[in-house]
């Protein structure tokens, strides 16, 4: 083989990829594309990319609600040991105001009242609720001192969000397993 053919063939096999090189020109391509997402996540909203992402799936329908500090929570409503998001939200069109939980390990969504009936479980009867608009409380629930008095507390498969009126009565919301249930509850006992 002449010099000329050679140094072609030597040109060749210094461009091959060596292997894992592919991911991380893949892990560049990824960051590179992530990175302005994380940074209006970051300077809109100050929440992380997973909760911003699971947001702008009913950003047409819904505005996030910023009048309670903090607006979001991160907690583990399934128990599976993954953080998961709670956003306040409120419905364009009807103003009814809600939680939206963002389980991140499925990347799924649960919109809780804004205008969506929710179940809530009291000793008089089963209602529902479909606003929050007048719940000014919002934290994740960490009480468990009274749990067998409460049947429905029991149900829950991980931590439970409370959200209630100012000095008043509240409600926990819960994830049983299949669905969001309301707990009433009097913060006086």
């Amino acid at each position: 083989m002449g010099t000329w053919a050679h140094d072609i063939n030597k040109q060749q096999e210094n461009m091959e990829m060596k292997p894992g090189t592919i991911k991380i020109v893949l892990c560049y391509v990824f960051i590179a594309m992530a990175w302005p997402q994380q940074s209006m996540a970051n300077e809109r909203w100050n929440i992380s990319l997973e909760g911003f992402l699971c947001f702008r799936k009913i950003e047409k329908e819904y505005d996030p609600l910023r009048r309670n500090n903090p607006y979001y929570l991160r907690l583990d409503y399934d128990g599976d040991g993954v953080n998961d998001l709670a956003i306040m939200i409120r419905h364009k069109k009807t103003k009814k105001e809600g939680i939206l939980v963002c389980n991140i390990k499925n990347n799924e969504h649960y919109i809780i009242s804004a205008g969506i009936k929710t179940k809530i479980f009291d000793s008089e009867n089963n209602s529902v609720v479909d606003d929050l608009r007048n719940y000014v409380r919002f934290y994740v629930f960490d009480d468990f001192s009274n749990k067998s008095q409460n049947p429905y507390e029991k149900r829950a498969k991980g931590e439970i969000i409370s959200v209630g009126m100012e000095e008043t009565d509240g409600l926990l919301l819960f994830w049983d397993g299949k669905e969001f249930i309301f707990y009433y509850t009097d913060p006086e006992g």
